[in-house]
């Protein structure tokens, strides 16, 4: 039986443009899914939009950024097969201040989460319950 060469050899480059000709995402692709660190930009093709990876399902995965056109972070937290895990943060819009802080199992908010009003106080707590399967 022939072995399968790794998944780095098999990625394809791809590099999309909007119709206007600006950069839109940088990465690779294995049989249509995209693998590996992929970069994708704003409008004007050159600031950082969200920054990742992909793994070989094509699934988010690991950590995870999602910048505003000034180049501030919007969101922040990792993947473990396409689902959120672990702690994330949001920031509003192109400020450093933090609209919410918690934590996902699965894909589900769990645990304290603490959200912010736009100058820094504490808006709500809540708790969220796991989800019974």
């Amino acid at each position: 039986m022939k072995k399968r060469p790794p998944i780095a050899a098999r990625a394809v480059a791809e590099k999309h443009l909007r119709r206007n000709g600006t950069l839109e995402s940088v990465g690779r692709k294995v049989r249509g899914k995209p693998v590996g660190p992929w970069r994708f930009y704003h409008h004007d093709g050159k600031t950082l939009k969200a920054a990742g990876r992909f793994d070989e399902d094509g699934l988010f995965t690991g950590p995870w950024k999602w910048y505003a056109a000034n180049g501030a972070v919007r969101q922040a937290g990792r993947f473990e097969k396409g689902q959120q895990v672990g702690l994330w943060k949001r920031w509003y819009g192109g400020t450093d201040q933090l609209c919410d802080v918690g934590r996902y199992v699965e894909g589900k908010r769990v645990g304290p989460w603490t959200f912010y009003d736009r100058k820094g106080g504490v808006r709500r707590k809540q708790a969220y319950a796991p989800k019974k399967r």
